[in-house]
């Protein structure tokens, strides 16, 4: 009767402090390597800052009822259409041209200009998203990202002042001439837009602790993982209750150096 009660109720506290006991080394050896890589990743993951800007599309359309409905769908299509002419090579070169005309009196900020001389339009392309708040909305969001904050706000700005040069010199794109704007003036006051001045920034990349934390759990499940293997493919006899357990046969003898081991064991 002991034995069938000592199998339905599985592993005792006393065996997972056993387990932990004999193999606690191994699970800490373990819990502190996997620690140290999510340390490694963090130190070797640079910051990633996001620019963000608003950007609105003037719709004019005719100022009757039966032309209210026509006019939503035409704001909507150019929203869309929007999305992709942020994107368009010819406003990204135009934004490298903005750029490499920038002067700035502070020393650190030209530099980091001036190492913006040889950028590529494709790596312009490729840091912008676009989001909208929802299916009605003649607001886009348009995004970048880089690991230097201040270069990230002056590129953003300068790829939106780009679109609206582009959309009144490109034919192509002469349906947004006069109707992209931004929330600030671009021509006069403080807030100058194309300096970093204006575009709101987040951090959107996780830190050095977050990396750790992930690591020294990862590693503690992988060391108490190791603990319960190493514990299931025991396959050492224990004592004389463990024999009776397991095979359900009554121990009649034993040897005395056995069981003398086996005290000292447990003491």
């Amino acid at each position: 009767m002991n034995v069938e009660n000592q199998e339905n109720e599985g592993l005792s506290l006393k065996d997972i402090f056993h387990m932990f006991r004999v193999h606690w080394i191994g699970m800490i050896v373990i819990t502190l390597i996997g620690t140290m890589v999510g340390l490694g990743i963090g130190l070797n993951t640079p910051t990633r800052y996001q620019s963000s800007q608003n950007v609105y599309i003037y719709i004019q359309g005719n100022q009757t009822s039966s032309s209210d409905s026509q006019n939503i769908v035409d704001g909507l299509r150019m929203i869309n259409t929007f999305k992709d002419f942020v994107t368009d090579s010819s406003v990204a070169k135009k934004a490298i041209d903005r750029i490499s005309n920038l002067t700035f009196d502070d020393s650190e900020k030209q530099a980091k200009i001036d190492s913006l001389k040889d950028i590529s339009y494709t790596n312009i392309v490729n840091g912008i998203n676009t989001s909208t708040s929802d299916d009605n909305t003649l607001c886009v969001t348009v995004y970048y990202t880089h690991v230097d904050a201040f270069i990230a706000k002056v590129i953003l700005e300068n790829v939106i002042e780009a679109t609206k040069e582009v959309a009144s010199s490109n034919s192509s794109f002469s349906m947004f001439k006069n109707r992209i704007q931004t929330s600030y003036n671009d021509t006069t006051g403080e807030y100058v837009m194309g300096r970093g001045n204006c575009a709101d920034i987040k951090i959107v990349s996780k830190g050095t602790k977050f990396y750790v934390a992930i690591g020294f759990v990862v590693g503690l499940v992988a060391g108490v993982g190791y603990a319960i293997i190493r514990e299931l493919m025991d396959s050492t006899i224990k004592d004389k209750n463990y024999l009776e357990n397991k095979y359900k046969l009554k121990v009649i003898g034993s040897i005395p150096e056995f069981v003398e081991d086996e005290k000292n064991e447990k003491k």
